[in-house]
């Protein structure tokens, strides 16, 4: 798959001394929405995995700064921080609780500076024992690929613990169906769905239990039936709407649909392609990534080559021309990761620019590599059809953030 070259340049003006800011303007930060912990804790994942370079360090050091000021003396971190660097009460959301703990194992597990390791360790290890005050799926799934990056370069003791139970948690939430075609956590399907999968994923390749990597596939399965359409000019990713969501038994609603869906489903079909070696999730992830670029359910990118931006989502009236961090970020991601996919050895490897997960799959368990091999055998990987050309975005745009949980 060809990719658009990968561009920074809105990551970096939204990006001042602070941290990342929350909305935009059209393309301009709006010092009014101020700072929030989850975007700075995706947007040192963001960092974690970019090439090499001084611009990498630089933006790594920023976020990593603002985790260090938004974490409180007893752990916990504050959910937001004013344009005039003043802490909210509030405490972060569990799942931005899990992101940060997702973030600094990305930071521990790469290839950056030992000082910003030791930095992201210190955030880390004073977050953990919150952990388990997390009672949402998602903080859950994202604090699972945080323990498991954390364990493939530190010691697992405790931390190994933490996320064994934390995917015995999810998994609780998860009812394996036998009949029923709704294979989901809860009774209505709403933002970032890959999140869950994925988590499934990371537990079953650090505990080599295949109760999780079983139940995430299911799910996959269950997310292609919904996510995906056929259309005449190929298969599109089609994000569930937030103006309603889907309840089971319900309608599903087809707008505003977000980034942060698509990006989703991108780094869970890229680590089930991994995982399994199965190459379905290859298109999976490679069709996800197109939303960004068009294929979508308007035919209209969200991706802007000029500024490198991506923008807050569609609506039924068009693209919405603001472009705040979630969204830009949330690309960003999807990029790297695809990227990745190309790159990845079928097997895996924790090589540098390889698939987080790959990390934690080296030397797993022959019964599992016999798994894969039946499964794959007769089902070669079909040519990718082009994607859809990168062009600016134009259109009606409402001006009020996409954000909307």
């Amino acid at each position: 798959m060809k990719l658009p070259p990968l561009k920074l340049d809105h990551l970096e003006r939204l990006t001042d001394g602070t941290g990342i800011l929350q909305f935009a303007q059209f393309g301009v930060g709006d010092p009014h929405s101020g700072y929030t912990t989850d975007d700075n804790t995706r947007a040192l994942i963001v960092a974690a995995r970019l090439p090499r370079g001084p611009v990498r360090e630089h933006l790594a050091s920023t976020y990593l700064r603002f985790l260090l000021y938004a974490q409180r003396p007893d752990g916990t971190l504050a959910h937001e921080v004013s344009y005039e660097r003043s802490p909210s009460q509030l405490a972060v959301s569990d799942d931005g609780f899990g992101r940060c703990l997702w973030a600094c194992g990305e930071v521990v597990a790469s290839d950056l500076p030992e000082a910003m390791k030791g930095a992201a360790a210190s955030i880390f290890q004073r977050a953990l024992p919150h952990l388990a005050d997390i009672r949402h799926p998602r903080g859950w799934a994202n604090a699972i690929q945080g323990l498991a990056l954390w364990t493939s370069h530190m010691d697992a003791g405790m931390v190994s613990d933490a996320a064994a139970r934390c995917a015995e948690d999810l998994l609780s939430r998860f009812e394996m169906p036998s009949v029923t075609e709704w294979v989901w956590f809860e009774d209505i399907l709403t933002y970032e769905p890959g999140r869950l999968p994925l988590g499934l994923l990371y537990a079953a390749a650090l505990t080599r239990d295949t109760r999780y990597l079983e139940a995430g596939e299911r799910v996959l399965a269950f997310l292609e039936r919904t996510l995906y359409e056929a259309t005449p000019a190929g298969r599109i990713f089609s994000a569930i709407g937030n103006r309603g969501w889907y309840r089971r038994g319900g309608p599903r609603a087809v707008y505003d649909q977000q980034p942060i869906d698509a990006s989703s489903m991108v780094e869970a079909a890229a680590a089930a392609a991994v995982m399994t070696r199965n190459p379905r999730y290859r298109l999976l992830a490679r069709d996800a990534f197109a939303w960004f670029l068009g294929a979508n359910t308007l035919g209209m990118p969200l991706y802007n080559p000029e500024t490198g931006g991506c923008h807050d989502g569609l609506t039924p009236q068009g693209v919405n021309l603001n472009a705040g961090s979630e969204s830009t970020i949330c690309y960003l991601i999807a990029r790297l990761t695809v990227a990745a996919l190309n790159h990845s050895p079928r097997s895996g490897s924790g090589r540098a620019g390889a698939l987080p997960i790959s990390r934690l799959l080296a030397g797993r368990p022959r019964a599992l590599e016999l798994r894969d091999a039946r499964r794959v055998e007769s089902a070669p990987e079909p040519p990718a059809p082009p994607l859809p050309p990168v062009k600016p975005t134009a259109g009606p745009h409402p001006v009020t953030p996409m954000r909307r949980r």
